[in-house]
């Protein structure tokens, strides 16, 4: 569990506990009071102080609430898993967000045919099944691309088949990019692949939001159904695509830039709709590699 998020719990609990409802509190401005005065928008700067009111303490009081944190005793430092949190917490499921962040819990499958080497062995496991890991702990001997994959249903699919189209060459591995039992798919990838050379793909959503994901991780290349199979798609979702309108303009900004996703956004842009990974897969649309480098 990072010391930054320890300190803002502390911080947190600190004005939670505040035995004087009707006065403000004046607190230094640094550590885990800043980092509250941020992420909650609560308190006003005064120069090297923050001043809390009562109804900040609210907002702070009900985010501790939602992250299942007892102000009464914060995170002990003994808490370092979610045994020894629910000795001390309501709900050590929520307040273990920390720590499950820390331990960056990954799934991993073999893609059919390209196995990688992990721990000095092949990495061969049943069609459809995942290998859970620590990104601290793993060990990848010979790797030369990875696939993060959107969706957990999807990311299971592509364990039991090849993804489609035709695949990189080499040795490559499936992550699950993120969910709340694996949140660290995304980092151990951008971390491989800034740090070793490993090529990072990625297999998003056909919607606003997944595409200007891939167009801001400087990744080789995005897996995608093919712009003419969407076009012929009756599952196509308008409610879709205008909820993430904000994305979208985002994403229009910098269709230039990225030349290779620009016929998924014209047909965006023309269809007003998108296509989650779930029902590309379940009509069965062919899928495309496009680079992006």
């Amino acid at each position: 569990m990072s010391q930054r998020y320890r300190d803002e719990v502390e911080a947190a609990c600190a004005l939670a506990r505040t035995s004087e409802p009707a006065l403000d509190s004046l607190v230094a401005a640094r550590g885990g009071n800043l980092s509250l005065h941020r992420r909650l928008a609560v308190g006003r700067r005064e120069g090297r102080l923050l001043r809390f009111t009562q109804r900040d303490r609210e907002i702070v009081r009900r985010d501790l609430e939602r992250a299942g944190i007892d102000p009464a005793c914060g995170l002990p430092e003994s808490a370092t898993s979610r045994t020894a949190l629910a000795a001390h917490q309501r709900s050590e499921k929520r307040g273990a967000r920390g720590i499950a962040a820390d331990r960056a819990l990954l799934a991993l499958a073999p893609l059919p045919g390209s196995p990688p080497q992990i721990g000095g062995k092949t990495l061969c496991l049943p069609p459809g099944s995942h290998l859970v890991a620590s990104a601290g702990t793993l060990s990848i001997d010979a790797l030369d691309w990875l696939l993060t994959v959107e969706n957990y249903e999807t990311f299971l699919d592509f364990a039991s088949t090849a993804p489609g189209g035709e695949m990189p060459p080499g040795q490559g591995v499936l992550v699950l990019r993120g969910s709340p039992a694996f949140p660290g798919g995304w980092r151990y990838a951008r971390h491989l692949a800034e740090s070793r050379g490993v090529a990072h793909w990625h297999a998003p959503d056909a919607d606003p939001a997944g595409l200007l994901t891939a167009a801001q991780a400087g990744i080789a290349g995005v897996l995608l159904p093919a712009v003419d199979a969407l076009a012929t798609h009756p599952l196509t979702s308008p409610a879709l695509f205008h909820d993430q309108a904000r994305e979208f303009g985002a994403l229009i900004n910098r269709r230039d830039t990225f030349p290779g996703l620009a016929p998924w956004i014209d047909w965006m842009a023309a269809a007003e709709a998108a296509v989650t990974q779930e029902s590309a897969r379940a009509a069965a649309l062919p899928l495309v590699w496009q680079g992006l480098g």
